[in-house]
């Protein structure tokens, strides 16, 4: 049998070496975020998750209905949601939660884009039967908020799809993310879900003030989890929003992102070569980085080109060798 190169053998052993740590690391993980719910919307309101209900659709004004769209540069269907923002004619989904997610430890994570109103406040997630106006949104900063709690300054784009999870636990830690970074944390009990169980999106509230905090939308994807998701989950599920399969369970991305990350410690104390720093600009503005091993400029370079999928930086130690 033919032996690989020396060069071959070294990334095989690597690759085991990720997997093997990777698995390590899940046996030893705490309770994680386990995924109750996921909507495609291919044509419908059903979660290809068993065991929970489809989502209702709200459309009094009969103007929602499932589309194809351009949503990170992949033809998908998505869902419109139709409407305007007078209470009677508000278009939006109510999720059951009851059974699936614990009231004070649960995460949320969406792809869509809201269509209209930028400037002014609008209902993404709403946990409080529409009766008050507490709950998550998108502020007239156009940033995320937990109102009337807490803010950011991550903008939110109209027009643009964006990944936005939300997550809350125990002690009333509530964290919000657009495009797996976190962009404000909060300490309150607002988003505790009610007793009912129901999660609304985009519904704004019918009673209390502040009325009328809605937008036109379209949403792609909505993943429903018990458990609170890391911030490395978080940022997994955001490198693949959009699932052409089953949608993996949060701990997959994360321990194969610690997994790499220990792999690659353990590859460059073991070989003499010069570090280099990969430094990639993807989508959406997010910025990858990753240090390897070569034995010269070249090499690294080659090797950079080879893996890169948008611009990029090069460094060896504080040189820059391309960029």
């Amino acid at each position: 049998m033919r032996r690989p190169a020396p060069e071959q053998e070294e990334n095989m052993k690597t690759l085991t070496l990720a997997f093997a740590v990777a698995m390590a690391l899940t046996a030893g993980a705490s309770q994680a975020a386990t995924l109750k719910a996921s909507y495609l919307f291919n044509g419908n309101l059903s979660s290809s998750v068993a065991g929970a209900s489809d989502l209702v659709l709200t459309d009094p004004t009969g103007t929602s209905g499932f589309q194809t769209d351009t949503v990170f540069g992949n033809s998908r269907s998505v869902l419109f949601i139709g409407g305007d923002n007078a209470n009677a004619n508000q278009g939006g989904l109510t999720f059951d939660s009851t059974g699936l997610l614990t009231s004070d430890s649960y995460s949320v994570t969406l792809t869509f884009e809201f269509l209209d109103r930028t400037d002014a406040w609008r209902r993404i997630l709403d946990v409080e039967e529409r009766q008050s106006d507490s709950g998550f949104y998108v502020d007239p900063s156009n940033n995320l908020a937990v109102y009337p709690v807490n803010g950011s300054n991550a903008a939110f784009t109209t027009n643009q799809y964006r990944n936005v999870a939300l997550t809350v636990g125990p002690g009333g830690v509530v964290k919000g993310y657009i495009d797996g970074g976190a962009s404000m944390t909060a300490n309150t009990n607002l988003m505790e879900i009610g007793p009912n169980g129901t999660i609304h999106l985009f519904l704004d509230n019918v009673q209390a003030g502040g009325q009328g905090e809605w937008s036109q939308a379209r949403i792609a994807v909505a993943n429903f989890y018990d458990g609170v998701l890391t911030s490395d989950e978080v940022f997994g599920i955001n490198r693949d929003p959009l699932p052409t399969g089953g949608v993996p369970e949060p701990s997959t991305w994360a321990m194969l992102i610690m997994g790499f990350g220990a792999a690659g410690a353990m590859v460059r104390r073991r070989r003499g070569e010069l570090t280099y720093r990969l430094e990639e600009r993807a989508a959406k503005g997010l910025t990858f980085e990753e240090e390897f091993m070569a034995p010269d400029d070249a090499c690294a370079l080659s090797r950079a080109e080879s893996v890169a999928t948008g611009a990029f930086k090069l460094w060896r130690g504080d040189i820059l060798v391309r960029g």
